[in-house]
């Protein structure tokens, strides 16, 4: 079941906006980490180096409006402050910008949930999240 999320409307687009994070049904550490310079987008204080990966860990509730947190819901919070800046490079709303391929614990998204929207996989304590670019300048 996707997340019941908020919308804020800005200039050109609509932000999404989670609730406030609420903590009292239990919290989950996801480590997440970015490639193929998406970690350019994110504040460098978040970030940390890894065996040469960029990565953070992010301190998650377990339930958003009082069900299960999903990528969906990941996403936002990554956009609204992780991204320092062009989060339309990042995402648009509450989905990935196409050309960015999403791992979750070391399998592509694609395959992880069968016969359902990607966007609601259901975080898990521990889960291992992959976000990198295939889209490079030239």
């Amino acid at each position: 079941m996707a997340s019941i999320i908020n919308t804020e409307n800005t200039a050109n687009n609509a932000k999404p906006l989670l609730p406030k994070l609420d903590f009292s049904d239990g919290s989950q550490e996801l480590i997440v980490e970015f490639g193929g310079g998406l970690e350019a987008l994110i504040k460098q204080e978040m970030l940390k180096n890894v065996k040469g990966a960029k990565q953070t860990n992010v301190k998650f509730p377990k339930q958003i409006n009082k069900h299960p947190a999903t990528i969906r819901d990941l996403i936002i919070h990554l956009r609204n402050f992780y991204v320092k800046e062009k989060p339309e490079l990042f995402c648009t709303g509450d989905k990935v910008r196409p050309g960015i391929l999403v791992i979750i614990n070391e399998e592509d998204w694609e395959i992880v949930e069968d016969n359902s929207d990607k966007y609601d996989y259901e975080l898990k304590n521990k889960d291992h999240i992959l976000f990198i670019s295939t889209l490079h300048g030239g």
